[in-house]
């Protein structure tokens, strides 16, 4: 019996997919570096610079152009919310975890737990089916056939898959979403690609909010966003460092703006690492690897 998937509102799903990053241009013009633009400034979103005039929020400055690139993004997302390819887990496999207990900090909010069968409630269907693939698992498991052809088979199928698997992290450094969604391409879950690639539009989009408060940009990027920015703005930010041999430290305060959302929206509170292997004690801290690099670029 074919089962088929059906949409919250009972509309058939033949194949299933999701929605991946944008591109927007939402300006097309001659920028420079010394040709005036006219910024309308929101001052209460940048209330703690105080090298800004923000008592003139309507002004026409000469401007600078900035690319805000997100460095490897999508291979950050995965590393910052250990994205592997076991990581999209269902109720069985909570079940059987060392750390499955109430008070784990991985635990979804679930308020569903009504919904929830036992065996005995399932349709008579669906038990023969369990109860037929626990008799193949135990009767395998128990002659251990050492040239079983489906086993030999289902291992030559592996070499291929994790072969595949290998090309497909490569591909992620340059076009994420290119390879996910191409057709027979070997991805391991597919909530998985949802998952990070709506993240990082997600990023995109929160980014271009802020910056619209100065300023529409005039393109996004899939990792990055274009801007102009009045060439008053707050270009480095200086830190003195208790390093006697590099005392000052230079970051770009554009970035840190913006990275400043990251660390507040995007960090990983509950970033497990494994200390004892044999008593499977995990120790648990923040993660964060997603930010922001900037490129500048000067029209002459």
């Amino acid at each position: 019996m074919v089962q088929y998937k059906y949409t919250d509102d009972s509309h058939l799903l033949i194949s299933e997919t999701y929605i991946g990053v944008s591109v927007e241009v939402f300006k097309s013009d001659i920028f420079h570096n010394d040709i005036s633009c006219r910024f309308k400034i929101v001052p209460r979103y940048f209330s703690t610079i105080t090298t800004f005039k923000k008592n003139v929020p309507n002004r026409l400055e000469n401007s600078n152009i900035y690319h805000l690139d997100v460095g490897t993004m999508y291979p950050n997302i995965i590393i910052t919310n250990r994205l592997q390819p076991l990581a999209i887990v269902n109720s069985t496999v909570c079940a059987q975890c060392n750390l499955n207990h109430p008070n784990a900090r991985c635990q979804p909010n679930n308020n569903n737990n009504n919904n929830t069968l036992s065996f005995h409630e399932l349709p008579q269907e669906t038990q023969l089916s369990i109860e037929r693939k626990h008799l193949a698992d135990y009767c395998r498991n128990a002659a251990k056939k050492k040239n079983d052809l489906n086993e030999v088979k289902r291992y030559n199928n592996l070499i291929v898959i994790y072969d595949s698997l290998q090309f497909a992290y490569k591909c992620i450094l340059n076009s994420f979403y290119g390879y996910v969604m191409r057709r027979g391409a070997r991805w391991h879950r597919t909530e998985m690609g949802g998952i990070v690639c709506t993240t990082g539009s997600i990023i995109i989009k929160r980014t271009r909010e802020l910056i619209e408060q100065i300023e529409r940009p005039p393109e996004l990027d899939t990792d990055g966003i274009w801007c102009v920015l009045p060439a008053t703005f707050p270009e480095n930010h200086e830190l003195i460092a208790r390093n006697p041999s590099h005392p000052k430290v230079i970051i770009s305060y554009p970035c840190s703006l913006l990275n400043l959302i990251i660390k507040d929206q995007y960090t990983n509170d509950q970033y497990h690492e494994l200390v004892d292997k044999d008593k499977h004690i995990y120790e648990i801290h923040s993660e964060n690897s997603i930010f922001f690099l900037l490129k500048l670029m000067i029209l002459i």
